[in-house]
């Protein structure tokens, strides 16, 4: 059932679109895989591709030091002591730092701003020209920029507008639905990504541009959403609700209405 949602989810035609983030998701599930596997020289390698394909791969760190963690029984002396494990997923973070070597030296394209926390991750993570197709966009605390998103569409409504929120604020009630059917390790990953991607403020015409592509990275709530929907009526109105919801959103994609 986790595939079957996943794949009538109203964002799953993104797959199929020129991004990467079926290929970041190929990764990132393995990657998981390898983890749950403890596997951690492969699951570094993997989710190090991740990191390379985007940027939130980083986050995948988070629950491969938890699932470390859980595997030495919570105990810190033998978890800091298993050099040959953190060296195979210290892969991860280490892809994403190839990256940024990359940028700077290979590509000259880095331009560090030290005035805030918020504007040096932004300057390091996302390229200068990024602004070329949204010219004012940066990082801040993500209930600033849900403050923001909501005031501008309380102002001036746009549909647009109104699908990101509506998408965003939907993630987050089924993230709610399903949290105790989630692994912690799962927990971790998902809230990291929510909360990065709703940080990400794209300006003050279109301020959640790219915010339910980035939210359909969090896979898991897809695992947890097939544990927790068991009968056969929540099932049809799951999947009608998200085969409309694909059509409707590719159909706006299509006539260049709305950008994932």
């Amino acid at each position: 059932m986790t595939v079957l949602f996943f794949s009538v989810s109203p964002l799953a035609f993104v797959l199929f679109a020129p991004y990467s983030e079926a290929l970041f998701l190929l990764l990132a599930i393995a990657c998981f895989w390898f983890l749950r596997r403890r596997d951690w020289f492969l699951a570094g390698l993997i989710g190090g591709l991740a990191a390379l394909t985007r940027q939130q791969g980083i986050l995948l760190f988070l629950p491969a030091i938890w699932e470390l963690w859980k595997f030495h029984n919570f105990e810190l002396r033998s978890t800091a002591r298993d050099w040959r494990s953190w060296a195979g997923l210290f892969l991860i973070p280490l892809g994403l730092l190839l990256w940024l070597i990359y940028r700077a030296w290979g590509l000259g394209d880095m331009q560090p701003t030290m005035s805030s926390f918020h504007n040096l991750v932004y300057s390091i993570l996302i390229s200068p020209s990024a602004t070329k197709v949204v010219s004012v966009q940066r990082f801040m605390w993500p209930w600033q920029a849900l403050t923001l998103a909501l005031r501008q569409f309380a102002q001036t409504p746009d549909y647009r507008l109104f699908i990101d929120l509506a998408l965003g604020i939907g993630f987050i009630v089924i993230l709610v639905i399903v949290w105790k059917y989630l692994r912690v390790s799962y927990r971790i990953y998902v809230v990291s990504i929510a909360l990065v991607s709703f940080a990400y403020h794209t300006g003050p015409i279109y301020p959640y541009m790219g915010l339910p592509r980035h939210l359909f990275l969090a896979f898991p709530v897809f695992i947890g959403l097939g544990q927790r929907v068991q009968r056969s009526w929540q099932r049809l109105i799951a999947f009608g609700i998200g085969g409309l919801g694909m059509a409707l959103l590719l159909m706006h994609y299509v006539l260049q209405g709305w950008v994932p």
